[in-house]
């Protein structure tokens, strides 16, 4: 049995590849087996695969048809992979040498832990660093990922996932495979957040162990169709309610804990119609679904109806030069409110 399972996922990524793969075969870690999966390329893809196909550790499996969601190959990694822990390894990404070196040596510190996470640098399309993923304004102890950590897996859920993906890049993270034994699968209902829903379940199960270094390269310039299509149709954030819908079974929330929840959502709503053009059906399909969530507190359910309300009137407007700033001005207002009314 190997000691990681190496997942990497792929669909036009040529341009990509060699880095990608490269990366792997650099680490300082070597026990390992990669499982490549390419979801019908019609790049150059399979002839940069060619040149590390032939190493006894490798298995390619090649999709005639395009599965159409990437969570479906997820799933087909998850299945095949043999080794103690499954390293999804995106394939736009590269790692750092001691990638699973450092991954390993957090885990086996801590045995609760199934799931460890790091920082991850910045890439352009040309290979060039451009800082340390930064994206947790929402947090007043944003800088908690620039330092090693441990944390129960259900107070990382209540305190950090149910605000937002706290995780945004597989590449970043090394997990358990007993939690694939023990049934946990990527949802392939979705196709945007679904990563996000994965680790609100998969920490569900266990705890969390980060490493503060950053020892990987995410690329986030470059924008898939999918997404698109997702953002312009509403599915993006009707995926992030479901997400929401999926954390409060998991844990206990105070209502106002559930509000501050909601308010992240929505300004990705709001987020998404300042770049995209929504259209009002997709609008409507998302301010229903914003109605259903249910609250305890009265207070809160109409400060709750009434920013959803408000938003949704608004959004319409959101990509007219000006609007943004006040679109920010009543989030934040909102947002203080909150903060400072005491409900609970």
């Amino acid at each position: 049995m190997p000691r990681v399972s190496i997942i990497v996922p792929n669909f036009n990524h040529g341009r990509f590849l060699k880095r990608r793969l490269g990366s792997i075969f650099e680490q300082s870690i070597q026990d390992f087996e990669l499982i490549f999966l390419d979801d019908a390329s019609t790049d150059n893809s399979l002839e940069v695969f060619k040149g590390f196909a032939d190493d006894s550790r490798v298995t390619a499996h090649v999709n005639k048809r395009n599965s159409g969601n990437p969570f479906v190959q997820w799933n087909k990694g998850l299945a095949l992979a043999t080794g103690q822990y499954i390293w999804i390894a995106e394939s736009d990404d590269f790692a750092e040498p001691t990638f699973l070196e450092m991954m390993l040596a957090s885990l086996e510190q801590h045995p609760t832990a199934s799931l460890a996470t790091c920082r991850s640098m910045i890439t352009d399309q040309h290979d060039q660093d451009r800082g340390v993923f930064d994206a947790y304004h929402w947090f007043g102890d944003r800088q908690r990922w620039q330092h090693d950590y441990f944390n129960s897996g259900l107070a990382e859920i209540s305190d950090y996932l149910a605000f937002q993906n706290t995780i945004p890049n597989a590449s970043a993270t090394l997990f358990r495979r007993s939690l694939v034994e023990q049934g946990l699968r990527g949802p392939e209902n979705m196709l945007i957040a679904g990563d996000w829903f994965f680790w609100v379940k998969l920490l569900s199960h266990a705890d969390i162990c980060h490493v503060g270094q950053p020892l990987n390269h995410f690329r986030q310039e470059h924008q898939s169709s999918q997404r698109v299509r997702s953002a312009t149709d509403g599915s993006e954030v009707l995926e992030g309610i479901e997400v929401y819908d999926l954390v409060v079974q998991t844990v206990e929330l105070k209502d106002r804990t559930k509000l501050l929840a909601q308010l992240g959502l929505i300004r990705r709503w709001y987020s998404i119609a300042s770049r995209y053009r929504v259209n009002l059906q997709a609008h409507l399909r998302i301010y229903r679904r914003f109605l259903s969530v249910k609250f305890k507190s009265w207070p809160v359910k109409t400060l709750h109806f009434l920013s959803v309300s408000l938003a949704f009137l608004l959004m319409p407007l959101a990509r007219l030069p000006g609007f943004r700033s006040l679109a920010m001005w009543f989030r934040n207002l909102l947002t203080g409110s909150v903060h400072s009314s005491g409900v609970s």
